[in-house]
């Protein structure tokens, strides 16, 4: 095959190659126009998708059990539900380009403003509870939650969520009635703070404060103590009031106060993140010249328990055990004081007369006093004396027990004795003398 024929085949093969181009492309399309086809469905497939799952949250934004609402920066309804259409007693054509506090009740707008003011400073979502009214004058309680939703180009929308809490409103109101009685009315001194390391601030305070510093529980609202109370006092309190918030332990302080004595427990309390201090204060000044009027009582009564010339001790009424004696009856018995409180009442008996004791004090009664019963008693030596018992039921660190003066009579009765053989001998004699009269004649 010469070049030329060659070049003639090369012709043919690139005319057959170019007429199968030609035939491809007038019935078959280009792979790009197959393609944008497809993403033109699926788009279409997509919107359709997106168009029914917007419907479906328009049906659940528009019959939710809760009210939306939409407020443009100055308060103005923009947007609002079928529930809170309801819930206002309007429709929502009519509340369009409303303000919102229109439907607050007037006592509680200072409430719905700084709610509105927190929520523009901070851009945090806020929540709050107050009364509102519907169209028809209806009070309800409702509890609001906003969030800041930026606008491109423009001032920030609100976004509202209204919820009826009509009966938990009215409980809590009654709660903070009774709350409110509580820190009128108390007979202590109650109190809730705000501490830091530096400062303890009253959130809360009892009426009755007015007594202690001259300053109504209402009127504390704010202060420090540093405002309220000396230096030194207020210093001790705010480092007291840190270090219970600090290690959440509960704190009894006694402090003194204008002469009045006062016993403080304060406890942490926890609210959301933040922990608060509660406490309440006794005046315990009655109570502690009680005690001081008892200190000295019995010192008085332990002073004469101990210099009484007399023997004296005190005796447990259910195990017969001595609980104290003093100084004369240690003298007078030989034992030694640890000897004594080691013994019971039976061990100063001879043992003829211990049956005679044991049913004695069986007998005993609370409102009895024992005056002038003789008794024998064993000294430590073993000799006999003969006391004359004076002895009564006293209380003695919470057990029943009885307080018991002896009286030494033994040289009275032996007197008594030789008294009673010399005037017996005496008629003894008187009668022989008579005898011999008679005899004589």
């Amino acid at each position: 095959m010469t070049r030329h024929d060659e070049r003639s085949a090369d012709a043919t093969d690139a005319r057959r190659n170019a007429e199968e181009i030609d035939r491809h492309a007038i019935h078959e399309p280009p792979v790009s126009q197959i393609e944008l086809e497809r993403q033109i469905e699926e788009l279409r497939r997509a919107l359709a998708e997106s168009d029914a799952e917007r419907m479906r949250v328009l049906d659940l934004y528009d019959v939710a059990p809760v009210g939306y609402l939409t407020l443009s920066g100055q308060g103005l309804i923009l947007k609002v539900n079928r529930t809170a259409s309801t819930l206002l007693g309007l429709g929502r054509g009519e509340l369009v380009e409303q303000r919102l506090s229109r439907f607050i009740v007037q006592e509680d707008r200072h409430i719905n403003d700084r709610f509105h003011a927190q929520l523009v400073e901070t851009g945090e979502p806020q929540t709050c509870e107050l009364r509102m009214l519907k169209a028809d004058g209806t009070v309800f309680w409702a509890h609001l939650e906003a969030a800041v939703r930026p606008v491109a180009g423009g001032v920030p929308e609100c976004r509202v969520v209204m919820s009826d809490v009509t009966g938990i409103g009215e409980a809590l109101r009654e709660s903070n009635e009774l709350f409110a009685l509580f820190m009128r009315h108390s007979p202590i001194f109650a109190y809730i703070k705000a501490v830091e390391p530096t400062e303890s601030r009253v959130l809360q305070a009892s009426d009755n404060f007015r007594q202690m510093i001259g300053v109504s529980g209402a009127d504390m609202v704010g202060r420090t103590m540093a405002e309220l109370f000396p230096a030194d006092m207020a210093a001790k309190m705010t480092a007291d009031d840190w270090a219970v918030v600090a290690t959440g332990e509960v704190l009894t302080v006694d402090e003194d106060l204008n002469g009045r004595n006062y016993t403080s427990i304060k406890f942490p309390i926890v609210r959301g993140d933040k922990t608060l201090l509660a406490g309440y204060t006794i005046d315990i000044t009655d109570r502690k010249r009680a005690e001081a009027d008892l200190q000295q009582s019995e010192m008085r009564y332990r002073s004469l328990f101990e210099a009484n010339p007399h023997p004296m001790w005190v005796f447990d009424r259910e195990s017969l055990a001595f609980l104290a004696v003093n100084d004369a009856a240690v003298a007078k018995y030989g034992y030694r004081r640890d000897e004594f409180l080691a013994m019971t009442i039976a061990d100063i008996r001879p043992p003829e007369d211990r049956a005679r004791l044991l049913a004695d004090v069986s007998h005993i009664h609370d409102d009895v006093m024992d005056e002038g019963s003789v008794w024998r008693h064993q000294r430590k030596d073993g000799s006999i004396l003969d006391v004359e018992i004076v002895a009564h039921t006293i209380d003695y660190g919470r057990r029943p027990a009885r307080l018991v003066l002896a009286h030494d009579i033994t040289r009275r009765k032996r007197a008594e004795e030789e008294k009673a053989r010399l005037e017996a001998q005496l008629q003894q004699a008187q009668k022989m003398e008579s005898v011999g009269r008679l005899a004589g004649g």
